[in-house]
């Protein structure tokens, strides 16, 4: 009985380790994909001058990586709303994918600026956007290269110890 409580112990530590480990990851992957759907988006807002709606549904419809979610959302939630409002209740739910307060605070602002100003002026607060989130998408990698085999293996080591301890 002993032994099976000690490798369930194992088991869970592993994967919560394990699971933290992939939390860098996925927040590194939304933030490149968010980098480049955003340049994506600013290209068809203000050179192609589409609507917003379109933009949303083509990106929501063909984008792609982690960040085509984010469009979705956005997407659902401009049926019921407007669009800074169903922008900010999807920036605000970027947290799903890692993103900390400050990067969904940024998000979410950009929804005040699209479709609202001449093209010109949305370039640049929307490069200004992407610059930004680019900066952090390569901390995210850095951070995930420093620190996901530190935590599955801490994982992984508390479950042993623990089990150790049990036994």
């Amino acid at each position: 009985m002993k032994a099976a409580g000690a490798l369930l112990v194992i088991l869970s530590c592993s994967v919560f380790g394990l699971s933290m480990a992939h939390s860098l990851r996925k927040r590194a992957e939304f933030l490149h994909s968010l980098v480049g759907l955003l340049t994506v988006m600013r290209n068809e807002l203000c050179t192609s001058l589409l609507p917003v709606r379109e933009v949303l549904d083509m990106l929501s419809r063909h984008g792609t990586g982690s960040a085509r979610e984010f469009f979705s959302s956005c997407l659902k939630q401009l049926e019921d709303r407007d669009f800074k409002t169903a922008w900010t209740a999807a920036a605000l739910g970027s947290r799903v994918w890692g993103m900390d307060d400050e990067e969904c605070r940024m998000l979410a602002e950009l929804g005040g600026v699209i479709g609202r100003y001449e093209a010109e002026k949305q370039r640049e607060l929307i490069d200004r956007a992407v610059e930004y989130f680019d900066m952090r998408a390569k901390l995210a990698d850095e951070e995930k290269r420093r620190q996901y085999k530190l935590r599955a293996a801490l994982g992984i080591g508390s479950g042993l110890m623990l089990a150790i301890l049990m036994i």
